[in-house]
């Protein structure tokens, strides 16, 4: 996204030959004077890298004060990405767009899907809500879950609902999601990783038995050996979300669910090859703060990274992100009592290739352990800046 002051800058070319000064040099006077007006003609120049290298050229010809934001794409679930979101949707000068999974199988978006044969909505209504300009209301509205009296309603949240029928209206689950912007105002773009219809994500555990079904994979008596999709050949990607990867300045993954909605992610064919192929892009992972049951049980934050470079292919992964919050005992044990316990940063991930930012991230305010909105911003912000 580009802010100029488009007549006040073309009239300086059109006179540029007024402000030409005895120390340019006539020959790069006319190039430079060219290139900036080529510029203008091929303002609709995708590839971000060049259009950079323009900008440098103008700033330091005629001063111009051009503000390019950065691109930052977050990859994740409903309920994790929402905490990050929360965080990032307030910081000047970024583009942020959300590419969430919608393979979820239970509650109801697993009944919508069955019903209406569309993906899981549920993430989707979250990250909607996470990115409202009034994020209070939109929560109570699209939050809102009828009477369990009304049998046809039982379970299903009015966002779900609203969704549902704004793909039925548009007729493609994309444009769909979209239109949500018509009376909601967003802070960012709500993207699926795909448009199918009929994600089943499976996990084959160390046990060899295998489980189909998103709600159904966290196992506390079994430990996951591999996340896949069914029928992965019929699944096609959805090419909105690989042209913002492939144009990120930031990818962001995590925090949530690991497998069920991360990796849910990643598994998505093309998803995978778009991260690889963005050579310019910082590769950012905030990593939970506690194990989650069932997926990422005695797994420290070394562990995390390596099973989700497993799925990238390549150990690509530039930053993590580590909470070093003091938390209260009293919380700690009642995690400890749920089966779930902080996770570390142990002395393999200090010896690895990745970058470590070890921040506060814990709200305080609250007595659970969650992710501060006000510190995620102040970590990214530092990140945006090269301050760590």
């Amino acid at each position: 996204v580009i802010k100029i002051n488009w007549p006040k800058y073309l009239k300086m070319a059109l006179n540029a030959k007024k402000i030409a000064t005895n120390e340019i040099n006539l020959i790069l006077f006319f190039k430079s004077y060219f290139s900036f007006l080529l510029f203008i003609l091929y303002f609709k120049i995708t590839t971000y890298t060049r259009f950079k290298y323009y900008n440098i050229i103008i700033y330091k010809l005629f001063g111009l004060e051009v503000a390019i934001m950065s691109k930052v794409v977050l990859i994740g679930g409903g309920t994790g990405i929402s905490s990050l979101i929360k965080g990032l949707k307030n910081i000047e000068d970024i583009d942020i767009s959300a590419i969430i999974a919608v393979s979820d199988s239970g509650g109801s978006s697993g009944k919508l899907r069955k019903t209406l044969n569309i993906p899981a909505v549920g993430d989707i209504r979250q990250v909607i809500t996470a990115f409202s300009e009034n994020e209070n209301i939109t929560n109570k509205i699209l939050k809102y879950r009828f009477d369990e009296s009304i049998n046809e309603l039982n379970n299903h949240s009015l966002g779900n609902l609203i969704i549902s029928a704004l793909v039925d209206i548009e007729q493609d689950f994309y444009k769909g999601i979209q239109s949500v912007k018509k009376f909601i105002d967003l802070k960012g773009e709500v993207i699926p990783s795909t448009n199918y219809n009929d994600v089943t994500l499976c996990a084959e555990y160390t046990d060899g038995s295998i489980q189909l079904g998103e709600d159904l994979i966290p196992n506390k008596n079994k430990k996951i050996k591999k996340i896949y999709l069914k029928d992965s050949e019929n699944i096609k990607v959805n090419e909105i979300a690989v042209d913002r990867i492939s144009n990120a300045d930031y990818i962001i993954l995590g925090v949530g669910s690991l497998y069920t909605s991360l990796i849910a992610n990643l598994i998505i064919p093309g998803i995978k090859e778009a991260i690889i192929s963005n050579k310019n892009a910082k590769l950012v992972y905030f990593c939970n703060i506690v194990t989650q049951q069932g997926e990422t049980d005695n797994m420290t934050a070394y562990d995390h990274i390596t099973e989700i470079e497993k799925y990238l292919d390549k150990n690509i992964i530039d930053i993590v992100v580590i909470d070093n919050s003091k938390i209260k005992k009293e919380i700690l044990e009642k995690y400890s009592n749920a089966k779930q316990s902080k996770i570390i940063l142990d002395d393999k991930l200090l010896d690895s290739h990745v970058d470590i930012i070890k921040a506060s991230l814990v709200d305080n305010n609250s007595d659970k352990i969650l992710h501060s909105a006000k510190k995620i911003y102040k970590v990214f912000k530092k990140i945006l800046n090269n301050n760590y």
